[in-house]
């Protein structure tokens, strides 16, 4: 259900400060949720057309006040991180898993 997800992604967090900032957005009323995975085959270059075309349909059917207004649209993905200095575990860069989603 998508209270399991919601409590899955808010026990993600590790900063009780973003936690608790996370749950206020999650629990807003006009927050979206995506779940995203590019199909197989699919072009890289079309993945920003895409989610370029998400943001503009959900833009119309706000206009036409066929959803109420969606105030976030939380996207997940997956992030892994390159310690840089293993000695001291700073500077952690982000590697994201699909190029579309650096955005």
């Amino acid at each position: 259900s998508i209270k399991q997800v919601k409590k899955f992604l808010i026990g993600c967090i590790t900063e009780k400060k973003l936690q608790q900032k996370f749950e206020n957005i999650i629990s807003e009323k006009g927050c979206g949720l995506l779940i995203n995975e590019r199909m197989i085959n699919l072009p890289l270059g079309l993945c920003p057309m895409m989610h370029g075309t998400l943001f503009e349909e959900l833009a119309e059917l706000e206009s036409e006040r066929l959803i109420s207004r969606i105030k976030y649209v939380i996207l997940m993905t997956k992030v892994f991180y390159e310690v840089t200095d293993r000695k001291k575990k700073k500077k952690m860069l982000p590697i994201f898993q699909k190029l579309e989603e650096e955005e």
